[in-house]
């Protein structure tokens, strides 16, 4: 855990900001998670741990790790909900279930080669793509069968 907050410290630094203790404490959360969370989840897998953090503090602090491009901020298409994520090197690509909003992380980028050809061919550089795939998991799927 101490290596993972002396990342967390050296990306606040190297972005020029200071190492508050819930900026910490928000980004321990996002780094540790496979899947983007909503601000709300941010707020009640930390509250646990901090009586004194509000939503507002999380949303101040979301805003400004989104300026200074730590975190990435998601929209999915079946939810009503921002999300966020560490904002790693690469990028990720996700299934959602449009049932249970259940958001999977895909392995691999299935687009990359595509986008290389594009690249190439169209003088275009490209800096980030985002793919979502919308379905059923596995769960709500079994659900829906049986209805």
């Amino acid at each position: 855990m101490k290596s993972n907050h002396n990342t967390i410290f050296s990306t606040l630094k190297e972005n020029g900001l200071k190492n508050t203790r819930h900026r910490v404490q928000i980004l321990d959360v996002l780094q540790s998670s496979k899947v983007p969370l909503s601000a709300d989840d941010l707020y009640d897998k930390i509250r646990k741990s901090d009586l004194l953090l509000s939503i507002s503090t999380v949303y101040r602090t979301l805003d400004t790790l989104l300026e200074k491009g730590i975190v990435n901020k998601l929209t999915f298409e079946s939810e009503n909900k921002t999300k966020y994520e560490i904002n790693r090197e690469g990028h990720h690509h996700y299934f959602v279930c449009l049932s249970c909003n259940k958001v999977i992380p895909l392995k691999h980028c299935p687009v990359e080669e595509a986008l290389d050809h594009v690249d190439s061919e169209e003088d275009f550089e490209i800096v980030s793509h985002r793919l979502e795939y919308y379905g059923y998991c596995g769960k709500c799927k079994t659900k829906q069968h049986l209805s």
